[in-house]
């Protein structure tokens, strides 16, 4: 059985997915029907799109013990919907319900 914070993570990463794929033409659809989105709900799907990306910024983190390193992205921690963001906290509250809080 998967748990619900994994679950919440595939998707998530569907919708990110989606989001990037059809962001563009929706913008041009909007705009060829004389109704561009707004700069703030733009500014939030360029957003959105950055975060938790390596290529927009990250930490080099290195355990003292083992020496094994990771990069960690940066997160624009905000509450909009951002897949790292917001479903990071969803994810944590749902697998807290489910696994701990929730009977079976």
């Amino acid at each position: 059985m998967i748990k619900a914070s994994t679950a919440a993570l595939i998707a998530c990463s569907r919708v990110l997915s989606l989001v990037e794929q059809h962001y563009l033409v929706l913008v041009e659809h909007m705009a060829g029907q004389g109704r561009p989105l707004p700069d703030y709900v733009q500014r939030e799907f360029e957003d959105y799109l950055k975060c938790s990306r390596l290529e927009h910024g990250f930490l080099r983190v290195r355990c003292d013990t083992c020496h094994a390193e990771h990069l960690v992205a940066f997160s624009r921690k905000r509450r909009g919907f951002c897949h790292s963001c917001g479903a990071r906290r969803m994810a944590e509250s749902a697998a807290l319900l489910v696994d701990e809080v929730l009977p079976e």
